[in-house]
C-alpha cells in the first residue's frame, strides 16, 4: 500500500475557493504520477443535474434530474422556466466541459491512487474536524468517501450536510482508507441541496474487512433489538453486539464519553444499549466502525448498570500507586510521564472523578480523570499525564489526568498523592532524582509489597529493567510488575 505525504506537510499548500462561477475549471493544484490515459472516464457518463451552476434562479420553477438517482437521496433545485440547459456526453455540472469522476471508481480502485480527480454532484453526509464524507446521489456500495481537508480548513466552516458539491482533488490510501485530498485541490459548494437516507446494513456484512470494505465512506445503519455495549477498548470507542456480530462505533464526530451528554446518556458503560447506530463507515487502526455524526445518530438508549464503587465511596488502601515514570527518556516528560494504579478493593470501580496532585498537594497543580475509567477487581490502570494529542509512546494509556501536575526529576525528587473529595487514598514514599542514570527508567513497586502502606517506604521500590516502548524506556505499565526489585 502506497502511502500518502505526511498531512501536515500538505497544508502548506492548501487553497480552496468557495462558491467558484460555474465558468471555472482546471486541474487541482496536486501533479499526479499517474499516467494521464488511467484518468480518462468512459464516453458517456453523464453528471446527476441537468442545470447548470449558472442558471438564473427562479422561486416558481423546478428543473428535474437528468439521471435517474437512488431513494437515497432527493433533491431541489430551481431555474428560470424561460432557460433550458441540456448537457452532452462529456459536459460535467459546472460546465468546464471535463467528464466528472465518480466515487464508485475511485472506491473500487478503477481509477489508481495518485490520480486527480474531478467529483461532481455528490451530496455531503458529515463533517469532522479534518474533513468530511461525500456521497453519490444513487448510493449503494461503493458510493461514499473521505475527504481529507485538514485542520482549521475553512471549507469545514461553510459545508452542511445535505450540500451538493463538486470536489478536485488526489486520491489516497491513507493508513488503508481510500480518501480524496484536497489540501492542494478545491471543494465548491454548487447551491443545490439534498438529503441522504442511511443505507440499512446487516451487521454480518461489516464483520470482515472484505465485506465491510464496499461500505466503507458510506452513511450506514444498523439495528438491532439491542445493541449491547460489551467492550470499552479506550479512545473513546466503543464495541457494540447484537448478539451474533461486534462493531466498534467511532468516536471522529460524537463522543459519548463527553461530560456533557452525562445527563442524555446516564451510566453510559459495559452493559449499556442501543436499538440503532447510523454514519458514516470510518476505517482506522485496521478497524471499520460506524461514525455517528451527533445525538440523533444513536438511538433507544438503555442506560448501563452503576459501577460497583465511585470514587467519593472509597477510602484509604483501596487504591495503590505501583509505578511512576518521573524521568521519561525516549521523549518529552510533559507528553510521557505516567502512573499506574492498583484497585485493591476487590470488585469493580470507576476512576472518574479521581484528583491526582504531587508532594505539594497542591489544588491548583492538580490533575484528575473527567471521564469514566473503569478498572476490574485486582486490576491496574495506565494514566498518562497530557492527552492523546500530545500522547509519545506508541500505546495508549487508559486515560489522561490533564497537563498538571508534573513530577519533579530533580535531586529533591517527589511523591504521588491520590484524592477523592473526602481524603487522600494513597501517597507513595519520596523518590529521589538521579540525573541521567534514571533516564526512562519507571519506579516500580515490588509486586510482593503490594500494600498501600508498604508502597510509603521508598525501599520497597527500584528502577525498570524492562523496555516496554519502542523508544527503549522502561517499565511494565497496566500489569504487574516483578515480584521483587533486582
Amino acid at each position: 500500500m502506497t502511502m500518502k505525504p505526511t498531512h501536515a506537510l500538505l497544508g502548506l499548500l492548501f487553497f480552496v475557493p468557495f462558491l467558484v462561477p460555474a465558468c471555472s475549471g482546471g486541474s487541482p493544484g496536486t501533479t499526479s504520477d499517474t499516467d494521464a490515459g488511467t484518468e480518462t472516464e468512459t464516453e458517456g457518463e453523464t453528471t446527476g443535474s441537468e442545470t447548470t451552476d449558472n442558471s438564473t434562479s427562479s422561486p416558481s420553477s423546478t428543473t428535474a434530474s437528468d439521471t435517474t438517482e437512488g431513494p437515497q437521496t432527493t433533491e431541489t433545485t430551481t431555474a428560470d422556466p424561460t432557460t433550458s440547459t441540456t448537457e452532452d456526453e462529456t459536459t460535467s455540472s459546472t460546465g468546464t466541459g471535463v467528464e466528472d469522476d465518480t466515487i464508485y471508481d475511485i472506491q473500487e480502485g478503477v481509477i489508481s491512487e495518485g490520480s486527480d480527480v474531478d467529483v461532481q454532484g455528490v451530496y455531503v453526509t458529515a463533517i469532522a474536524n479534518a474533513g468530511f464524507y461525500i456521497q453519490e446521489p444513487e448510493g449503494g456500495q461503493y458510493s461514499g468517501v473521505w475527504v481529507y481537508a485538514g485542520d482549521m480548513n475553512p471549507a469545514l466552516e461553510t459545508l452542511t450536510i445535505g450540500d451538493e458539491v463538486d470536489v478536485m482533488g488526489t486520491t489516497a490510501e491513507f493508513e488503508g482508507l481510500t480518501e480524496i485530498d484536497i489540501m492542494a485541490g478545491t471543494v465548491t459548494p454548487t447551491g443545490n441541496t439534498g438529503s441522504t437516507d442511511p443505507e440499512l446494513v446487516a451487521m454480518t456484512e461489516l464483520v470482515e474487512n472484505a465485506t465491510a470494505e464496499p461500505w466503507e465512506g458510506v452513511l450506514i445503519r444498523i439495528e438491532g433489538m439491542n445493541l449491547d455495549v460489551v467492550d470499552e477498548p479506550g479512545f473513546n470507542e466503543f464495541d457494540v453486539s447484537d448478539g451474533e456480530s461486534t462493531l466498534r462505533v467511532d468516536e471522529q464526530m460524537f463522543n459519548l464519553y463527553d461530560p456533557d451528554w452525562a445527563d442524555d446518556f446516564p451510566n453510559f458503560n459495559t452493559g449499556a444499549a442501543f436499538t440503532a447506530i447510523q454514519g458514516p463507515l470510518n476505517y482506522t487502526f485496521e478497524f471499520y466502525k460506524i461514525a455517528p455524526r451527533d445525538e440523533n445518530d444513536v438511538e433507544g438508549y438503555v442506560p448501563g448498570p452503576e459501577p460497583a464503587l465511585g470514587v467519593n465511596e472509597m477510602v484509604a488502601g483501596d487504591l495503590i500507586v505501583t509505578e511512576v515514570m518521573y524521568d521519561a527518556g525516549g521523549c518529552g516528560d510533559a507528553d510521557c510521564e505516567w502512573i499506574e494504579i492498583y484497585n485493591n478493593t476487590g470488585e469493580e470501580i470507576d476512576l472518574k472523578g479521581l484528583i491526582i496532585r504531587d508532594q505539594e498537594d497542591d489544588p491548583m497543580k492538580e490533575g484528575s480523570l473527567q471521564v469514566k475509567t473503569i478498572i476490574p477487581a485486582d486490576g491496574y490502570a495506565w494514566l498518562g499525564r497530557g492527552s492523546s494529542d500530545t500522547w509519545g509512546y506508541e500505546n495508549p494509556p487508559d486515560n489522561f489526568y490533564g497537563s498538571d501536575p508534573g513530577w519533579n526529576n530533580a535531586t529533591q525528587g517527589d511523591l504521588v498523592i491520590l484524592r477523592n473529595d473526602n481524603e487522600i487514598i494513597d501517597q507513595t514514599g519520596k523518590w529521589m532524582g538521579m540525573g541521567n542514570a534514571d533516564d526512562g527508567m519507571a519506579w516500580q513497586l515490588s509486586n510482593g509489597t503490594l500494600d498501600a502502606d508498604a508502597n510509603d517506604d521508598p525501599g520497597n521500590w527500584c528502577l525498570a529493567t524492562v523496555e516496554f516502548d519502542m523508544n527503549g524506556d522502561m517499565g511494565s505499565p497496566g500489569v504487574a510488575n516483578p515480584e521483587v526489585c533486582p
